[in-house]
């Protein structure tokens, strides 16, 4: 669940809202930082989704591609660019990348932040 959630994130936010498809499936959740806070304050979708990347980022000896597949891949790096950009307190998010993406944040997801 949480994992599909984060899916949705990102395909509302590679879409910067052009996406009719993105905006009803995100029920236009994402639009700002001050957005994903709120879903990281929930009080169930937030633990869910830092469980979801405690637990990936607890697996050894495989890639991100390994994990998710390749198109998967690219959005839980776009997910954790997204979370780690709106909670920088919340480390998680930064080691998932530092982990999988040699810390790198995801260009595409930062120019739409910078928005």
């Amino acid at each position: 669940m949480a994992i599909t959630v984060l899916f949705v994130t990102v395909i509302a936010l590679a879409t910067a809202g052009r996406n009719r498809f993105a905006i009803f499936a995100s029920g236009g959740l994402i639009r700002t930082a001050s957005s994903v806070l709120r879903v990281l304050a929930g009080r169930a979708l937030g633990p869910r989704l830092i469980e979801c990347t405690q637990l990936v980022n607890a697996i050894e000896g495989r890639s991100a591609e390994d994990i998710f597949g390749e198109i998967d891949a690219m959005k839980f790096r776009s997910c954790m660019t997204l979370f780690a950009h709106a909670t920088p307190e919340n480390r998680i998010f930064t080691d998932a990348l530092a982990k999988y993406y040699a810390g790198e944040f995801d260009p595409l997801t930062l120019r739409y932040l910078r928005q």
